[in-house]
């Protein structure tokens, strides 16, 4: 190995060790919650000291905002890929919902204790801001375009937006694994539903397996 390549192989490790990190305290904040969560379960969780994990992160706080970062840039990404494809307005903004209740049952510690003022310093919060904002633009163009389109009714692009989010976010807090509705089942439900609102009578009706929630909730 040359000396050249040293580098980016000790970077590379430092990303996967703190991928690590972020996998271990994602999980944790599910299973336990934020506030019963400490550094030391996450490094007794991938089996590190407390130092090393204090070597990647300055505090809990740090590492809630990171996880957040994380899914955030996840769902840019995804949501960025809906708009690429050859689809409808219609199939881009039932996958872009569907995708967005699938983030918030699979991370809701990290979406309901981010909204809580005492967690994340300002500045952090700040970026937080940011990061949902360039979110929600996204989702934003998708709705315009189907508005624009004749697809969906006149609709106000803005207080739509806002309908969908808020109605999202509240999976968050009161969605329980294994209980009575998958994850799936909810996605699929939300977005049948919103689009359902949305869809204009005149617009090309989009493949029944989209607005079709045939299979009953909790069924394998």
């Amino acid at each position: 190995m040359g000396s050249d390549s040293l580098p980016n192989f000790r970077e590379e490790r430092a990303k996967a060790r703190l991928d690590d990190i972020l996998k271990a305290a994602a999980e944790l904040f599910v299973e336990r919650g934020y506030d019963r969560t400490t550094i030391d379960d996450v490094a007794a969780r991938i089996k590190l000291t407390k130092g090393a994990v204090y070597y990647y992160v300055h505090s809990k706080g740090e590492l809630l905002y990171l996880c957040h970062h994380e899914m955030v840039v996840r769902s840019i990404k995804a949501i960025r890929v809906i708009e690429q494809m050859d689809s409808s307005p219609c199939d881009k903004l039932y996958m872009a919902i569907y995708q967005f209740v699938m983030s918030a049952t699979e991370n809701r510690a990290i979406y309901t204790v981010i909204e809580r003022p005492d967690v994340l310093p300002a500045k952090l919060r700040r970026k937080v801001i940011g990061e949902r904002d360039r979110y929600e633009a996204e989702l934003q163009r998708l709705i315009d375009d189907g508005v624009q389109s004749g697809d969906f009714h006149e609709v106000d692009p803005v207080l739509t937006r806002l309908l969908i989010l808020g109605s999202v976010n509240s999976v968050a807090r009161w969605f329980r694994e294994g209980e009575q509705y998958r994850g799936t089942d909810i996605a699929h439900y939300y977005a049948q539903q919103f689009l359902r609102m949305l869809l204009h009578p005149t617009a090309v009706a989009p493949p029944p397996s989209l607005l079709d929630f045939s299979s009953a909730p909790g069924e394998t």
